[in-house]
C-alpha cells in the first residue's frame, strides 16, 4: 500500500510539473504576443528594418567605391603608358632630326 501511495505521488508530482511547464510555455506565448502588438515594439523593429536597408546601401556603396577607384587607378596608368609612349616617340624624332637613325634612348649612356 505504501509503494502504490508513492506510485501515485510520483505519478502526481510528474503530472503538477508538466502542467506548470505547459502553463509557463502558455503564459509566455501571450506575453510575447501581446509585446509584438505594443506600438513601441513596432517602433523598434521598424527603427531595425531601415537599420538594415542603410546597412545594405552602405556595403554597395563601399563596393562601388573600391570599383570606381579600380577603374580610375587603372585609366591612370594608361594615361601614364601613353604619356611615356609619347615622350619616347618625341625623342625618336628629335634624334632624326640630327641625322641619327635610332631613338635618343639607345645613344644614352648608363
Amino acid at each position: 500500500e505504501v509503494s502504490s501511495l508513492k506510485e501515485k505521488l510520483a505519478a502526481t508530482e510528474r503530472k503538477s510539473a508538466q502542467t506548470v511547464d505547459e502553463i509557463r510555455a502558455q503564459v509566455e506565448q501571450q506575453v510575447l504576443s501581446d509585446l509584438a502588438d505594443h506600438p513601441t515594439v513596432e517602433y523598434i523593429k521598424q527603427i531595425e528594418d531601415e537599420r538594415n536597408y542603410y546597412r545594405e546601401q552602405l556595403q554597395e556603396e563601399v563596393r562601388r567605391c573600391k570599383d570606381l577607384r579600380i577603374a580610375l587607378d587603372s585609366k591612370q596608368r594608361v594615361i601614364e603608358k601613353q604619356t611615356g609612349s609619347l615622350e619616347a616617340i618625341k625623342g625618336f624624332t628629335r634624334s632624326n632630326a640630327h641625322g641619327s637613325r635610332l631613338p635618343s634612348v639607345v645613344g644614352r649612356s648608363r
